[in-house]
């Protein structure tokens, strides 16, 4: 576009004005963290926040907060970077450890400069998780659990992650690996599971799995092809999203 200002002297000032129309949304999965999970006292359970710039303009993070009467049992890892690329994908961590039996209800606020809001309807800008994880004296047979500790170097590979309908993500083996891991997966009933391998920038590096199952699967992923770091991966599915990390070491 073509700006023309008249000076007082009459003289005329033409400028040159262009710009970038864009947009600036993010979508954060899941809006539910540890929901049916119990955890006993002592131990600890990580989850996984993906943050997903689906907009074409980079969109910052200000913000964020933990705020419910079980706030202090909730901690968040540090962010990697506070701006979100368009097209990329940043993992928040969450440490669940509770310090007593009982509900530990939370909410956690990201703020940001997006123009839409999580859920839909709430203010612009800002992104909301509810946690709602237990803390129990002892686990309860046939309970949900919220497993000892998620750790990204843990090679226990009895160690998962569950939604409350029972679909399930181990932690990948060897953990930390110079090439080969081991992820095993399983869903109660027949559905289609999308594996995606991320980068600490939130790129997609690759694919893992992206097929029909039903009941208990494993796949072998050779990550020889890329540079020694750690990397998340995401299951999709149709109850959400499952996100564990791995780290490559050379």
């Amino acid at each position: 576009a073509r700006l023309e200002v008249t000076l007082d002297n009459g003289d005329v000032l033409v400028l040159d004005v262009s710009g970038i129309a864009g947009t600036r949304t993010l979508a954060v999965i899941p809006v539910t963290l540890f929901n049916g999970v119990d955890v006993q006292v002592g131990e600890i359970a990580r989850r996984f926040i993906a943050v997903n710039n689906n907009g074409t303009l980079p969109v910052r993070i200000l913000d964020r907060q933990i705020t419910g009467a079980g706030a202090a049992d909730y901690t968040l890892g540090p962010l990697v970077r506070n701006v979100v690329q368009p097209g990329g994908t940043d993992f928040m961590e969450v440490t669940y450890e509770p310090t007593a039996p009982g509900a530990s209800d939370a909410l956690l606020t990201i703020t940001t400069n997006s123009t839409n809001a999580t859920p839909d309807g709430g203010t612009v800008g800002t992104h909301e998780v509810t946690f709602g994880a237990t803390g129990v004296s002892t686990r309860r047979e046939g309970g949900e659990s919220g497993d000892p500790a998620i750790r990204p170097n843990d090679e226990v590979a009895g160690y998962a992650t569950r939604t409350v309908s029972g679909v399930a993500l181990w932690q990948g083996t060897p953990n930390p690996t110079s090439a080969n891991v081991s992820i095993r997966f399983y869903t109660p009933s027949a559905q289609n599971l999308v594996i995606d391998l991320f980068n600490t920038e939130g790129q997609k590096v690759a694919t893992l799995m992206n097929e029909m199952i039903d009941g208990e699967g494993e796949i072998q992923a050779d990550l020889s092809d890329l540079p020694t770091g750690r990397y998340f991966y995401m299951m999709r599915t149709a109850e959400g999203p499952l996100t564990l990390s791995i780290d490559l070491v050379k």
